[in-house]
């Protein structure tokens, strides 16, 4: 393929992005001006931010909000030293919060999982297979987390309150959820039988692998479990502050309970940071607890996320220092560097041999 080529479909690819991601924004916007003309987003209610109290609390949503990003993150940290790949934990963060910050400025385009994959193709390379199996069980196990979340709040909630509505709905999403999660462990399964019926699909066949290498590490993937129910929880803390700053005294319980509710739904990507279709969902979702502004609470959630992830622009300032690891190959899954092995090998025969020097 021509650099021309190569180019026009670059351009292509781009463009269509684009198009996606301006009507996914269209198409929040159009819900929120709904919102606001229906009356059920009262933006007056942001006026009590003025008072001294409301400060705290929206500085309470920053804290809870960059601890959950903090123990998000740090969940992969666990899933690549499993694997084996050279990463140091600064160094996995310090990605994190590049990725989070790429993915707010640049939506749909790169993302964590786009910055992560470059860091690997360019320093790691003969861990693109294991990094990219890293990647995609760290997605299965924060879904799997926010499940038991759900679960375990909902539950909780519904059994203490008797809220037989509720109830309903939580079933309706805890089995779309399980679904979700169904369909990833297949998508899983089916890659490792790809890759065992084909083995001449080298990238396919060592991806299985890594994937299926994951058993040897109950541990690990247990820690990443319990990382990713704390990291949802944070949150949950993080919308109890909200309703606070607004001035709606609600219990702890009730709003862990419609917060991984919501959280599940922002997961379907129909607008940038569920703009409007989880404010929506909110204002059906809060009711149901006795409470009242999910939408105000969801938008002012949703600002303080995005100054907190401005804030994580800092990391393309500073870079931590990475292991060093000389000239290494992952002979588990065959990713051998031999375009780096073959000059070596010839220049050290040269310097040991003058007859075939140059």
């Amino acid at each position: 393929m021509s650099i021309q080529t190569e180019n026009s479909v670059h351009r292509d690819s781009t463009r269509r992005k684009s198009v996606i991601m301006i009507a996914k924004l269209a198409f929040g916007l159009a819900i929120l001006g709904w919102l606001i003309a229906t009356g059920k987003l009262n933006l007056e209610s942001y006026q009590s931010l003025l008072r001294p109290g409301a400060v705290l609390a929206v500085l309470g949503i920053g804290i809870a909000q960059f601890a959950g990003m903090s123990i998000t993150l740090s969940r992969w940290y666990l899933l690549t030293s499993a694997q084996k790949i050279p990463l140091r934990f600064t160094e996995v963060m310090w990605l994190g919060y590049r990725g989070i910050f790429a993915g707010l400025l640049i939506p749909g385009m790169l993302g964590l999982e786009g910055v992560r994959l470059l860091y690997l193709r360019k320093y790691h390379p003969n861990c693109l297979s294991t990094g990219l199996a890293s990647i995609m069980v760290d997605r299965v196990v924060g879904l799997l987390g926010l499940l038991l979340l759900v679960i375990m709040f909902g539950v909780f909630y519904t059994l203490r309150e008797q809220v037989s509505d509720f109830s309903r709905i939580l079933g309706y999403l805890s089995v779309s959820t399980i679904v979700i999660v169904l369909l990833s462990f297949a998508l899983l399964r089916l890659m490792r039988y790809v890759g065992e019926a084909w083995p001449e699909l080298q990238r396919i066949n060592r991806l299985s692998k890594a994937i299926d290498r994951y058993r040897e590490h109950p541990i690990q993937l247990t820690g990443a479990l319990l990382l990713s129910m704390v990291g949802h929880f944070c949150l949950c803390l993080a919308a109890w502050c909200g309703m606070i700053a607004l001035r709606q005294q609600v219990a702890l319980l009730a709003i862990s309970t419609v917060t991984p509710l919501v959280t599940v739904l922002r997961i379907l990507p129909l607008s940038p940071l569920g703009l409007g279709f989880t404010d929506a969902a909110a204002e059906e979702l809060y009711p149901l607890v006795g409470m009242e502004g999910g939408a105000e609470n969801q938008m002012l959630v949703r600002g303080v996320f995005i100054l907190v992830s401005l804030l994580c622009g800092v990391a393309f300032l500073v870079r931590p220092s990475s292991k060093k690891v000389e000239q290494q190959d992952d002979l588990e899954t065959g990713d051998f560097n031999a375009e780096k092995i073959g000059p070596i090998e010839s220049s050290e025969r040269r310097q040991a041999d003058p007859k075939i020097r140059l």
